[in-house]
């Protein structure tokens, strides 16, 4: 088959899809990635990966949206794919509206995690669940990250049941039996006291992510507890809009000194989970 894997930026391509991109491609089926042009898409077609670059906006910007399904639905009616797979929110809406005018054969949707949650306001909340339902009658088949997501399109009725599938994610589980050893060398590269309690958290360093709830329960347990340390692992896309977590992340070094490590963007996750006593997930 031809399949379109689609994305709003290079980071999804890079750091989730290349695996279902490999395990498509040798299957014999012939893949191409759309997705915006980022920091990650030379390198990605360097290693041999086709993608076509086509900005998808991140925002409110129905201007900006009506483009990209025009130019989304020439791009479709051109490359004649058998299959075209959705993900993230933006790209997800736009690239089933596109794909349903080019009559695609079959349009995928893997939903990494709804956009609205219980603790939305009432308004904001519906807005959002009548988006997924819109989209929802151009879509053919619909994934879910989570069990709870997968019930969630059931109730909404989003698609009918016998189209929702939760699939998980896979682990390599290899990846994080480190020796010892790299545990120690990491945290001496830290600067992290073999004694130290190490509390860690990863994510992109925006509000939706808890990165607030986070600094504030690290400076309440520093008041307290001198020796334990933080680790702040993860960066910022272009495209996200949280300009206030700099002051916060900025006050809590001050208050929290060297035992807060901010360290921005990372590809060995593996050795720095191994130093960590707890990982929190505060998303």
């Amino acid at each position: 088959m031809k399949i379109c894997q689609l994305c709003a930026v290079d980071f999804t391509l890079k750091k989730f899809l290349l695996p279902l991109v490999d395990g498509q491609t040798n299957a014999g089926h012939h893949v191409i990635s759309v997705c915006s042009k980022g920091e990650y898409t030379d390198q990605m077609r360097s290693e041999g990966y086709e993608i076509y670059s086509l900005n998808v906006t991140r925002s409110m910007n129905l201007l900006s949206h009506a483009r990209s399904i025009w130019k989304l639905y020439h791009y479709f009616r051109k490359q004649q794919f058998d299959v075209v797979h959705v993900h993230t929110p933006v790209a997800a809406l736009v690239g089933r509206i596109a794909a349903k005018l080019a009559r695609v054969p079959c349009i995928v949707y893997t939903a990494h995690g709804f956009y609205f949650h219980e603790d939305m306001p009432w308004a904001k909340r519906v807005f959002h669940e009548s988006l997924e339902k819109f989209a929802g009658m151009f879509t053919d088949l619909l994934f879910t990250q989570s069990a709870e997501d997968a019930q969630s399109a059931v109730k909404l009725r989003i698609l009918d049941e016998q189209r929702i599938f939760p699939i998980g994610n896979g682990v390599d589980l290899k990846k994080f039996i480190l020796p010892d050893s790299q545990k120690m060398f990491v945290r001496d590269q830290l600067g992290i006291p073999d004694s130290a309690f190490v509390i860690g958290m990863i994510g992109r360093q925006v509000e939706e992510k808890g990165i607030v709830e986070f600094l504030q329960a690290a400076r309440s347990i520093h008041n307290k507890y001198h020796w334990v340390h933080f680790l702040l692992i993860g960066g910022r896309l272009d495209s996200d809009h949280s300009q206030a977590v700099d002051l916060l992340v900025s006050d809590a070094m001050a208050s929290i000194g060297d035992n807060l490590h901010v360290l921005g963007m990372r590809d060995d996750v593996p050795q720095l989970l191994a130093v960590m006593d707890v990982f929190v997930l505060p998303s």
